[in-house]
């Protein structure tokens, strides 16, 4: 007979593994925000005095591999905290009303665009975006396409991703 292991506990080692690197992901782009954040949007957050320290120390810091190096160090600070909260409450500080930024909304009027006009389209954000990939955009396009209800948005969101992160490194 076999153990009584709850079903839920059974995961791969895959699973695992995709797990712990989308929870690091997620942790760096967080620890990248709060370095991100002046000292006055900060102070409105509510934030452990070690974390605090580490995020300051960050703000100091000006050469490259020296403040991934702080940066790596604000990651383990949120690992022991209450990372999701502070993402929340930094998310509320940065887009306090809820509404979708203009990068958003440029991505979902460009994706609808790829949708309706194909390639076209992609041509003309190519224009204007030089550092794109044709051929990803095209593969998501038509992954996006293709994609049934069945698929849901995943496709779709992926496609809006992506363009969204172009439109923000343009604008860098």
């Amino acid at each position: 007979m076999k153990d009584d292991k709850d079903d839920s506990d059974l995961r791969s080692r895959g699973d695992v593994t995709r797990e712990r690197k989308a929870n690091e992901k997620r942790l760096a782009t967080l620890a990248t925000t709060l370095a991100g954040l002046s000292r006055k949007q900060l102070n409105k957050l509510v934030l452990d005095e070690s974390l605090a320290d580490a995020v300051d120390e960050a703000h100091r810091i000006q050469k490259h591999g020296a403040r991934d190096r702080q940066l790596r160090i604000v990651r383990r600070e949120l690992r022991g905290s209450d990372s999701t909260a502070i993402g929340a409450a930094v998310d509320d500080l940065i887009n306090p009303h809820g509404y979708p930024t203009p990068a958003a909304r440029d991505a979902q009027s460009w994706a609808d665009r790829f949708l309706a006009d194909g390639n076209d389209a992609v041509e003309v954000f190519l224009a204007d975006h030089e550092q794109a990939d044709r051929q990803r955009l095209k593969g998501l396009l038509r992954n996006a396409r293709k994609a049934d209800a069945s698929k849901g948005p995943k496709a779709r969101n992926a496609l809006v991703a992506v363009i969204q992160a172009l439109i923000r490194d343009g604008e860098d």
